[in-house]
């Protein structure tokens, strides 16, 4: 990627913008073509867009979308898992994880232990657990890191004043200040909804807070 410091920031900004007018532009549809009481009582076992659908193209058109649905969410499935397992390639390389988790595939440089850690810990989940649940769990895990993200603009402008930043926060300070606030609304709306499962998912993040410690005090040891 060349110019990562201006080309990612726009690509991120251009495509949240075209997936705001597309998810605004299918929710007016499913709108004009069900009424907000058929909307409300469409089945759990269904979904809103397979009603439309259906009620536009036909019964054989949700074979259609099912398909569709099922590549959009292997789609979005491959970009979380390559996400997540670099993040912990990084954590791992960084000297705050194990090490052996920064250890990369032959010719293609895919964090495949990662990968794999990674798969086996939610394929344990998805046995403990059932949809509901891992999401309540996800959002509200997520959204404190989404929250932070937002927070520490804030931080690193004032501590590092001189930093490069070949990209500035549009709207600076006034834009991050509304995300941070959405973030924050988020979880309280997430916790009122879902007090015992957010609470079990802000109990895990805090459960990683010793092993962050530990390595960090054996990372100084070893710089020292």
């Amino acid at each position: 990627m060349k110019e990562p410091g201006r080309t990612l920031p726009r690509a991120l900004i251009w495509s949240m913008l075209l997936i705001i007018v597309l998810y605004a532009s299918a929710n007016v549809a499913y709108f004009y073509v069900l009424s907000p009481a058929a909307v409300a009582s469409v089945s759990p076992s269904s979904s809103v867009g397979l009603e439309v659908l259906g009620r536009v193209f036909g019964a054989r058109a949700e074979g259609v979308a099912t398909a569709l649905l099922l590549l959009s969410i292997v789609a979005t499935l491959h970009v979380t898992i390559l996400t997540n397992s670099r993040i912990t390639y990084a954590l791992a390389k960084d000297g705050v994880f194990f090490p052996w988790l920064a250890g990369l595939s032959r010719g293609t440089s895919v964090p495949a232990r990662a990968i794999v850690v990674g798969s086996l810990l939610a394929a344990i989940l998805i046995l403990l657990a059932n949809f509901d649940v891992l999401s309540d769990l996800q959002i509200f895990s997520v959204w404190i890191f989404y929250a932070l993200t937002g927070g520490a603009v804030f931080l690193l402008r004032r501590n590092e004043p001189d930093a490069s930043r070949p990209y500035r926060t549009l709207g600076y300070p006034v834009v991050p200040l509304v995300f941070v606030a959405a973030a924050v609304w988020l979880l309280v709306e997430a916790f009122v909804g879902a007090p015992v499962r957010s609470l079990i998912g802000l109990a895990i993040i805090i459960a990683a807070l010793p092993v962050y410690s530990l390595f960090q005090r054996r990372l100084q040891a070893h710089s020292e």
